[in-house]
């Protein structure tokens, strides 16, 4: 089982934290190329530039570029930020992270599994139509046929969801 470690007692050269995916120092200079949120380096355990350059530089590791740069500000909220000083990730769920965040696209099906801020009129456990996604995947206008609704992302679930099976 492949790790992803980091722990923040000590820093590197650049002033950013280590970070290692199974032993091997993890640098940030890919990442930085395509965004500098941070010339220091990595950082986690809060939403801030730090912990967006990890998000990018741990995606752009798993997935293309596009992709990488689509997600990594969620990726940021949803996992960099509630790491602890010294965390492992396990390189199979941050996988399965980006697999359950790119398989919702435009003109698919999903399914509403819990009520969100916004979006109040649909109703759980329906499916709905993907029409847009917007704010770089946050939220997905969806449409029941006949009203169209905004609703946050992690409310959904594809309709064929459990029906995929993971590759390490």
């Amino acid at each position: 089982m492949k790790i992803i470690k980091g722990s923040q007692r000590t820093r590197t050269e650049q002033g950013g934290f280590p970070v290692y995916i199974d032993g091997k120092l993890l640098g940030p200079a890919r990442s930085q190329k395509i965004r500098n949120h941070s010339p220091d380096g990595w950082n986690w355990g809060y939403n801030g530039s730090g912990p967006a350059q990890l998000a990018l530089g741990l995606l752009l590791e798993f997935t293309d570029e596009e992709t990488a740069r689509r997600l990594y500000q969620k990726f940021k909220c949803d996992v960099i930020a509630g790491l602890s000083e010294d965390f492992e990730l396990k390189v199979a769920d941050v996988k399965d992270w980006i697999k359950k965040k790119q398989m919702i696209k435009i003109g698919d099906k999903v399914k509403l599994a819990k009520k969100g801020k916004i979006g109040h009129c649909f109703e759980l456990g329906e499916s709905y139509e993907v029409r847009s996604i917007r704010e770089e995947g946050r939220t997905l206008v969806v449409t029941d046929g006949n009203r169209s609704q905004i609703i946050e992302t992690e409310c959904f679930q594809p309709v064929a969801f459990e029906e995929i099976i993971y590759d390490e």
